[in-house]
């Protein structure tokens, strides 16, 4: 059964009702099929983006219009361009004020968790889960996506990033500024305020390919056809192809080093963002030294490294000239601030019934608050210390063999065993609470007794740092 609707015009930016304002569905070309059962990669398919989006529809009985928010999880096919995949319909009411909030709301929760567009269909489907579960309704679940809905991603998320102007006329300064900002009011690109008439900048990280992000320098102008021109220079990597839980850290260090030329950009101006730009992408192979970061559009409002240091009639407040750019990427580089660690062991305890039955054994770790990480010699029969029991495992074999591949997800200074103890002993369901522990033995309920099982695939501990 095929279902009619309009879309929204920019369902993602909403100031008021009105932008619920639907589009006649016959000004844009909705195809009669869409291919079904396209729901991951593979035989030419190829994920091509999830979003959201907001349509106005006819309710089943033809009487009333209702508006509903959806996720698209599209693909696409390399021979013949097709594009299919599936929809998750988040929620439908006759109020477009409630669509509205509805949406604003997700939006908010999917930027609050630095939600990449792959990383959407999972994200959205827990929160839109958990929200049936709070109203008591039923879950949503996946489904083909219609050509309506395809249609309606292709209106609201392709939008041209082009700009009208008459080439024969300059623009004025203040009418060129606020057609950057027209221009990019409904993009996932931020401009470094204030906004310029005439080149702009970003730094932004986003995904190059569903297993790798980017952070990258953009320049943006002004044509004289009134079109946005864009240049961009990628200046450093972050590879996802890791554990699950281990992407955390990674979406963390971008994130980190966005802000780092964010807050370069506001406590030192412009020159010092780009320079910071220039030695993270030298640092990171992904720009040769000496070479600008821009080589398109009109001149940067900046001088790039190359230039100052060649330029001996050029000065630079309070900034001194190194040798070598080792000397420049080394003096800009921003450390993260460090975590506070303590020392600790990994060992196996007996563990045994109240009336002295054996029942197995833990893995447990325990932490020394008082000393470094690096401390090494006798600990004194006093010393503070905590204990966190990890895992259960039918003999000390078992949980001997448990350690070697728990430590090697370790990383000295990143991942200590204190912090993944504790992820791994949610998983274990396990109550995952420090305790002073006495002896070498811990005493259990049997029936409260839960050996670990290999085979068991449980969710990946999520780790903040």
């Amino acid at each position: 059964m095929t279902q009619d609707f309009d879309w929204l015009d920019e369902p993602l930016t909403f100031d008021d009702a009105a932008a619920f304002t639907p589009v006649p569905l016959a000004e844009i070309p909705v195809f009669d099929d869409a291919p079904h059962g396209v729901h991951s990669e593979g035989n030419g398919w190829a994920w091509h983006d999830t979003a959201l989006i907001a349509v106005e529809r006819v309710t089943p009985d033809g009487e009333d219009t209702e508006y509903a928010v959806s996720l698209v999880d599209l693909y696409a096919h390399a021979e013949t361009g097709a594009v299919g995949g599936r929809t998750l319909e988040i929620g439908s009411s006759p109020d477009v004020d409630e669509m509205t909030a509805l949406i604003e709301t997700l939006n908010d929760d999917m930027r609050e968790a630095h939600t990449l567009p792959f990383e959407r269909a999972d994200f959205v489907q827990e929160w839109s889960t958990e929200r049936a579960l709070e109203l008591g309704t039923v879950p949503p679940v996946w489904s083909d996506a219609s050509a309506g809905e395809i249609a309606a991603y292709e209106h609201i998320h392709t939008p041209p990033l082009d700009v009208e102007a008459e080439p024969t006329q300059p623009l004025p300064d203040m009418e060129s500024d606020n057609r950057f900002r027209e221009a990019f009011a409904s993009s996932s690109f931020h401009l470094l305020e204030p906004v310029d008439p005439c080149v702009n900048y970003s730094f932004e990280v986003s995904a190059a390919d569903p297993w790798t992000l980017e952070l990258t320098a953009d320049k943006w102008w002004l044509g004289e056809n009134g079109r946005v021109g864009h240049e961009s220079q990628t200046l450093k990597t972050y590879s996802l192809e890791t554990m699950a839980w281990e992407r955390d850290f990674v979406h963390e260090e971008a994130a980190a080093d966005r802000a780092t030329l964010h807050r370069v950009f506001q406590e030192q101006g412009l020159d010092a963002a780009m320079h910071h730009a220039e030695g993270t992408a030298v640092a990171n192979g992904e720009l040769q030294s000496g070479e600008p970061l821009f080589t398109d559009g009109p001149p940067d409002r900046f001088d790039s490294w190359r230039e100052i240091t060649n330029d001996e009639t050029r000065e630079m407040p309070a900034v001194s000239v190194p040798d070598d750019w080792e000397t420049f990427v080394e003096a800009h580089t921003v450390d993260p601030p460090a975590r506070e660690r303590h020392y600790w062991q990994m060992h196996t305890v007996a563990v045994e019934t109240p009336d002295g039955q054996p029942l197995g054994a833990a893995l447990v770790v325990t932490e020394y608050p008082q000393f470094p990480p690096d401390f090494s010699g006798d600990l004194p029969d006093d010393a503070e210390s905590r204990t966190l029991e990890m895992a259960h495992f039918a003999d000390e074999h078992a949980a001997r063999k448990f350690e070697a591949e728990f430590r090697s997800y370790l990383v000295p200074g990143m991942i200590d065993a204190p912090e993944l103890a504790q992820e791994v002993a949610k998983l274990e369901g396990l109550s995952a609470e420090w305790i002073e522990m006495e002896g070498n033995t811990l005493t259990r309920e049997a029936d409260g007794w839960q050996v670990h099982d290999p085979h068991v695939e449980r969710d990946a501990p999520n780790i903040d740092f």
